[in-house]
């Protein structure tokens, strides 16, 4: 649809959602409806789009390039927004904090739910690995690692630091030795430590968080099942 008719009442509003049939045209109409005063909402800001072929751009991508051409940001109603959660509180009659918000990205699922106020647990079974959760900044951080889905039926093992530069969690060690992180043991525990370990040296200025990020996504691989041993 084009609004180029000056017969036709111009827009008042764009609501952008993710369409696999999105055309750079349609984006340039959505720009022009923009620039010319119309409200803009984006249902979600996902970056990319896990499909059987491979990693696709999501809307996080269309929605960037609209805001290239526009000079003002969307008004996100979806993730990350917190409205969505806040509203699913709600529904439930439960106060924020005291539930949990359970997803597979970082900047969407996860910062979502900590904006809503909620406790967060990122599934290591989509985009993001234990990698990406080292790196990333305090507003991304999820308080819980699972492996799958499953793990909220089983008591959850902690990370728990047992001296400067160490963390252990069900029989994985993750140690700093004043260079690398060093990982010992596999699966989900493993995971867990290298990733606390992970942000308590970016929190005090030892490791970079990317560096950090790098190195733990070296030593335990994307998904707990392929951690390495040392």
């Amino acid at each position: 649809m084009t609004w180029a008719d000056p017969a036709q009442p111009a827009p008042v509003a764009v609501l952008q959602g993710y369409g696999a049939e999105v055309t750079a045209a349609q984006l340039a109409e959505a720009a022009y409806a923009i620039q010319a005063g119309a409200r803009w909402v984006a249902t979600n800001t996902d970056r990319t789009l896990p499909t059987a072929r491979g990693i696709a751009p999501g809307n996080g991508a269309l929605v960037a390039a609209v805001r290239a051409a526009v000079d003002v940001d969307p008004e996100v109603v979806g993730k990350p927004g917190p409205l969505m959660y806040e509203q699913a509180a709600r529904l439930l009659g439960r106060a924020p904090e005291r539930m949990l918000g359970v997803g597979d990205r970082l900047e969407t699922d996860i910062a979502g739910a900590r904006a809503a106020g909620m406790r967060t647990a990122l599934v290591l079974t989509g985009v993001h690995g234990p990698g990406d959760a080292a790196a990333a900044p305090a507003e991304q951080r999820p308080e819980l690692l699972l492996e799958g889905l499953a793990d909220l039926l089983v008591p959850y093992a902690s990370p728990q630091r047992v001296g400067n530069g160490e963390w252990r969690c069900a029989g994985a060690t993750a140690r700093w030795d004043g260079a690398q992180i060093e990982v010992e043991g596999g699966g989900i525990g493993a995971a867990r430590a290298a990733v606390a370990l992970a942000w308590d040296l970016a929190d005090d200025g030892r490791l970079d968080a990317d560096v950090a990020g790098a190195q733990v996504r070296s030593s335990v691989g994307h998904r707990p099942g392929a951690a390495s041993t040392s």
